[in-house]
């Protein structure tokens, strides 16, 4: 190889070497799903209302997360009763979690919990 060739390619591979970042061709790592969203994925249902302050709790308990909870209002302000999906569903009691086998678990749970009853990440 010509002296000036074989000097082009060392410069070209310590420019390299210097800045990985540039020629990865990988993609970064995701973010790892928050609890909330894979809850909703695996098809977890919160059921609460209005009023009810350990519904409240619970979504307090996700902080930044609480909008992504899978969470029906059962008794929005100013309704009187249940809305239909909860009365179809017979959800008389709050907070409510609904499994997608239909099991349900009364009262607010913990995140570790909810985790641990899901095979859901807590991150």
């Amino acid at each position: 190889m010509p002296r000036s060739a074989a000097a082009l390619c060392l410069a070209l591979a310590l420019s390299c070497a210097a800045r990985p970042e540039r020629l990865s061709a990988e993609p970064q790592p995701a973010a790892p799903e928050s609890l909330a969203k894979c809850l909703k994925r695996k098809g977890m249902r919160l059921f609460g209302a209005h009023w009810c302050k350990p519904c409240h709790d619970q979504l307090a308990l996700f902080g930044k997360d609480a909008p992504d909870v899978p969470y029906t209002d059962c008794q929005p302000e100013g309704t009187v009763g249940n809305i239909p999906e909860c009365e179809k569903l017979d959800i008389q009691n709050y907070p409510t979690w609904r499994f997608p086998d239909d099991f349900r678990v009364v009262g607010t749970r913990s995140l570790k919990w909810l985790s641990e009853s899901t095979d859901c990440p807590l991150r």
